[in-house]
């Protein structure tokens, strides 16, 4: 009788148990469910996220491009004005009478060959503007236009795209004419000419120079604006 009761007894504590762990199981589902859901709203919004940061990434890109290129613009801008001031300033020199070069030949004066070149170079006739500059420089070695005119033919070189010539003739500038007018100008274009010929850390290196010994010339912020532009380069590491 005793052991009938227990068993009915243990029977019905076993069934509770179950029900109680089914409710248990069926109450953590639920739990787990509403995790997976907020989880996958969380992944949702995460690569919603993602998304925007790349758009907004993107979008700095863009930005940093179109900066770089306007600063591009504003060195070329920069460089045209310059040299659009030097071609005024020589043009202002000729008006200006002149004592006559010992060596100069009457009517074929160092002036007269100096203001074709000019024309020649303004017109955009390069070679024959180093025509005419050379022929100065043959005829007329001491004159104070020699400095300009070596000067001229390498920006017509520049002018032309041939950048190595171009260093030269700048460097003949330099080396010819030590501490003369056009000193920071042909610095300057050194620069340049090095930049075009993909050799950024020597542009770099001319650049500094020419703000040191001239700090307070045009050429100088003409090259502070260029190295700004430019950029550190992965050859100047």
């Amino acid at each position: 009788m005793c052991l009938s009761v227990l068993v009915v007894l243990s029977g019905c504590a076993t069934r509770g148990s179950v029900k109680r762990l089914e409710s248990q199981v069926t109450a953590l589902q639920t739990k787990v469910d509403g995790a997976n859901r907020e989880l996958a709203q969380m992944g949702a919004a995460l690569r919603e996220s993602q998304t925007r940061v790349g758009e907004h990434t993107r979008g700095i890109e863009s930005l940093g491009q179109r900066t770089e290129r306007l600063e591009r613009l504003d060195v070329r801008l920069q460089e045209f004005e310059s040299v659009l001031r030097d071609v005024k300033a020589s043009v202002d020199a000729l008006r200006v009478p002149a004592a006559r070069a010992p060596d100069a030949v009457p009517g074929d004066s160092a002036e007269k060959v100096y203001t074709a070149g000019q024309l020649q170079y303004q017109g955009g006739n390069f070679g024959q503007a180093v025509l005419e500059f050379t022929d100065l420089l043959q005829r007329f070695p001491k004159h104070p236009l020699a400095e300009n005119a070596q000067y001229w033919i390498a920006a017509a070189y520049l002018q032309h795209h041939d950048y190595r010539q171009a260093l030269g003739e700048f460097r003949k500038v330099l080396d010819q004419y030590p501490g003369g007018r056009k000193t920071p100008d042909a610095l300057y274009q050194v620069g340049v000419c090095y930049r075009n010929l993909f050799e950024p850390r020597r542009a770099r290196e001319v650049w500094q120079q020419l703000i040191r010994r001239f700090p307070s010339s045009d050429a100088a912020r003409l090259a502070r604006t260029a190295m700004r532009a430019t950029g550190p380069s992965a050859r100047d590491k």
